[in-house]
């Protein structure tokens, strides 16, 4: 298992790292409400490339279920619903965070791959998920750091601040020092979330 080819979970690693830093850099402009809305283009886009690489099909009701999410999307990216607030900000943003969306298809359908080839690798056994994730997470750790720079710029963080900006988050999740007024609930709440994510 540990011995398979490590380059499928590299190329996880960067569509989980670009598919992260798009939707962070595109949800730092849009509003919260328009996320939701936008974030359903993954369905779309997880139909559409496990059709092609996958060779899956579809009934009929699933295909036109997609049609009509894909359809309501473009409604509202092009009528600038949510409170005007897609249109005050560009479709640039939108495009940019439905790009998002489908690397993170392109990733899970890719993660679908490697199932499938270790399963003939490996003469009818499999991967484990756990082994892949780790995989995917370690890669996706490291092309983070290697966009760091690009990614601060677009945050518009002077690339030399940003140790600053870390230690500050640091201190902000510790729940302690001068920042901790704008901290309630931390380490506990996010230490929850985590938790209940991973248990999920």
């Amino acid at each position: 298992m540990l011995s398979m080819p490590k380059a499928p979970y590299v190329l996880v690693g960067l569509l989980e790292a670009l598919g992260a830093a798009t939707g962070m850099a595109a949800g730092a402009i849009l509003s919260g409400a328009s996320i939701p809305i936008l974030s359903q283009t993954f369905l779309v886009w997880q139909i559409l490339l496990s059709t092609i690489f996958l060779g899956r099909r579809y009934k009929v009701n699933q295909l036109l279920g997609c049609f009509l999410v894909a359809v309501g999307v473009i409604i509202t990216v092009a009528s600038g619903s949510s409170g005007g607030s897609l249109k005050e900000v560009g479709i640039f943003w939108s495009l940019l965070m439905m790009f998002s969306f489908f690397l993170q298809a392109a990733d899970t359908v890719l993660k679908e791959v490697i199932f499938l080839d270790a399963a003939k690798q490996l003469k009818g056994g499999s991967v484990d998920l756990f082994v892949i994730n780790s995989y995917g997470s370690a890669f996706q750790a490291l092309f983070v750091c290697l966009l760091l720079p690009f990614m601060s710029k677009l945050w518009g963080i002077p690339f030399s601040q940003l140790p600053n900006y870390l230690k500050d988050g640091a201190v902000c999740f510790l729940n302690i020092g001068s920042l901790s007024s704008g901290c309630d609930g931390a380490p506990l709440l996010p230490l929850l979330f985590v938790i209940v994510n991973m248990g999920l």
